[in-house]
């Protein structure tokens, strides 16, 4: 099966290898998904290059400061949106940087330093969003007040 993208016009095309095949539904599904991740990964790629260029920093925490402002401001040029905007895409990012960097280095610390912080903002949020569903909808902070 061939797919192609249409940039101008944001479209799809799926073909088949044979003249007049039909392409199944689970076909294309798979087809389109592929391509998305293709897309996602380029954005991952763009940022494990941007970690890779870094250099002359002199400490740990220079290194997670670049590094989380990389995290944080990525955008999609097309749309201007931010390319990580879940906890699940920027663990995906930085653990995909972290393949490529020597763990015990400063930049593999930096990387890990921010890890251990989204991995950290996603596990209170969870655990806040628990609260406010077990208490049923009241916040423990507004009866402490």
């Amino acid at each position: 099966m061939k797919i192609s993208l249409d940039i101008y016009n944001d479209k799809y095309t799926l073909s088949s290898s044979y003249k007049n095949d039909v392409v199944s539904l689970d076909e294309r599904i798979l087809a389109l998904s592929s391509l998305k991740t293709d897309k996602a990964n380029s954005f991952e790629q763009d940022f494990v290059n941007s970690i890779l260029n870094l250099s002359d920093l002199n400490s740990v925490r220079e290194y997670s400061d670049h590094i989380s402002r990389l995290l944080y401001g990525m955008e999609d040029p097309a749309n201007g949106k931010k390319v990580f905007e879940t906890f699940e895409k920027q663990k995906k990012a930085l653990q995909s940087a972290l393949e490529f960097v020597d763990h015990n280095s400063m930049m593999g610390e930096g990387i890990m330093a921010v890890l251990l912080g989204v991995t950290n903002a996603e596990s209170q949020m969870t655990k806040w969003m628990q609260d406010i569903v077990l208490s049923g909808g009241e916040i423990k902070e507004f009866e402490e007040w």
